[in-house]
C-alpha cells in the first residue's frame, strides 16, 4: 500500500488524493502556496504520476498560479527532486503543465526503494545548517554564538569571522529572512568558504564579519513557509516587538553598536525558491550605493552573474531601512542568489563574496 506523510523536519503537505492507479494529487498546505516536501512509502519499482496545483492567491506579477516558480520563457525551468536518504537528491526527469487546469503541474517518477522523499526543490533544513556549522568548529578564524532563541525555542546562530579581535570595522550580513528562499543557505556556505581562504586574509585582518545564516528558522522547520507561522511574513522590522527571530537580530545589532563597531557594509541574502537553469530567476544586486553596485556587478564568472539594480530605502520593514534609520548605515545591499544546483549556488556565494572583498579593498 502506498502512503504519504510529512511528519519530519521541513515536511510540508496537506494530503495526497488518489486519482487513479499509481496517480496522486499532492494537495499543498495553504500557507506554502507552491512548496511541498513529503515522504512516500510502498513505492519501490512503481512508476507513479504526481500532480499538484499552486495557489492562485499569489498576486505578485509573474507569480500568478505558480508561474514564477515553474515557467521561464517557453519552458519549465524547475523540477522537483527525489531522495532516499534526505542527503543525495536527484531531479525528476520532466515536469509538464496542465494547460486546462491553471497552476497545475504533473511529473512522474519510478522509485528504486520502498521509501523516498519528494521535495519541490533541493531542501536546506535547520539540521543541515547545524551540521555545516559543526564543520567550522576549531577554526581559529571563526566563533559561533546563539543570538537568541526562536518562538519554538531553537538557537539562532551567528558566525563571527575575523583575524583581528581589536578591529571595530564591521560587515554585517543576514540570510534566509524568508524561509522559502532555500538558495540563500547554499550561497552562505560559498561566501564563508571564501572568507576562510587565503584570498580573504587581508580583509579578515581589517574587518570583522558577522553573519546570521538563517533568520526564519521556525519557518524552515515548519516546511519553508514564507510566514514562519506569523500570519503574513516574518521580516517585520518596523514592529516593536518584531517576531523573535527578527528581534534577536535587532538585539545583536544593538550589541555591536554598543561595543563601538562601525558598520562599513551591511547586506541581506535573499534567494530563489528553486534552483533552475543558469541565467534564469532572480540573480540581482540591489544597493543604495552606486559605487557598491558597480563593484558587485562588475565581476562575472561561471556562477556569479547578477543584474544591477538600485535599492530604494523608501520601503518600510526592510533590514536595510532599519539599519539606516536606527544606526545611520548608508552602505547596504540586498541580493537574490541562484544557480543550477546546490554547488552552483555555493559558487554564486563565492563570487559575491569575492566582489565584496574587492569593494572593501578600495573602501
Amino acid at each position: 500500500m502506498i502512503t504519504f506523510d510529512s511528519d519530519f523536519e521541513n515536511g510540508s503537505l496537506d494530503r495526497a488524493i488518489k486519482l487513479g492507479e499509481n496517480w496522486y494529487h499532492l494537495c499543498l498546505r495553504p500557507d506554502t502556496w507552491y512548496w511541498f516536501h513529503c515522504r512516500i512509502r510502498g513505492c519501490k519499482g512503481k512508476e507513479i504520476i504526481f500532480q499538484f496545483t499552486c495557489s492562485p492567491d499569489i498576486k505578485s506579477p509573474g507569480y500568478e498560479e505558480g508561474k514564477g516558480r515553474w515557467e521561464f520563457g517557453e519552458g519549465v525551468y524547475n523540477r522537483p527532486v527525489v531522495s532516499y536518504d534526505k542527503k543525495a537528491w536527484e531531479k525528476v526527469g520532466r515536469i509538464e503543465q496542465d494547460v486546462q487546469l491553471p497552476g497545475t503541474f504533473r511529473f512522474r517518477q519510478t522509485f528504486r526503494e520502498d521509501e523516498a522523499y519528494i521535495c519541490y526543490s533541493y531542501p536546506y533544513t535547520y539540521s543541515d545548517l547545524t551540521a555545516w556549522l559543526e564543520t567550522l568548529v576549531g577554526n581559529p578564524l571563526v566563533s559561533r554564538e546563539a543570538i537568541g532563541k526562536t518562538r519554538n525555542g531553537l538557537d539562532q546562530p551567528c558566525l563571527t569571522l575575523t583575524a583581528n579581535q581589536e578591529t571595530r570595522d564591521l560587515v554585517a550580513i543576514i540570510a534566509r529572512e524568508d524561509a522559502d528562499e532555500v538558495t540563500t543557505s547554499f550561497a552562505v556556505e560559498g561566501m564563508v568558504s571564501v572568507l576562510l581562504s587565503e584570498e580573504a586574509s587581508r580583509a579578515l585582518d581589517k574587518y570583522v564579519f558577522e553573519i546570521v545564516p538563517m533568520v526564519s528558522i521556525d519557518g524552515v522547520v515548519a516546511g519553508s513557509t514564507f510566514s514562519g507561522g506569523y500570519g503574513f511574513h516574518t521580516a517585520r522590522w518596523q514592529e516593536s516587538p518584531s517576531p523573535p527571530e527578527i528581534e534577536n537580530v535587532k538585539q545583536a545589532v544593538a550589541g555591536w553598536a554598543a561595543q563601538g563597531y562601525r558598520f562599513v557594509l551591511a547586506g541581506k541574502m535573499h534567494g530563489g525558491q528553486c534552483i533552475p537553469k543558469p541565467g534564469s530567476g532572480h540573480m540581482d544586486i540591489r544597493t543604495n550605493d552606486p559605487r557598491l553596485r558597480d563593484v558587485l556587478t562588475s565581476t562575472v564568472d561561471e556562477y556569479y552573474h547578477p543584474r544591477a539594480q538600485d535599492l530604494s530605502l523608501g520601503f518600510p520593514g526592510r533590514y536595510e531601512r532599519y539599519l539606516y534609520e536606527e544606526y545611520g548605515v548608508r552602505v547596504t545591499f540586498s541580493n537574490h542568489a541562484q544557480g543550477e544546483d546546490p554547488d552552483g549556488v555555493r559558487g554564486y556565494g563565492r563570487g559575491l563574496m569575492r566582489a565584496i572583498l574587492t569593494y572593501l579593498s578600495s573602501a
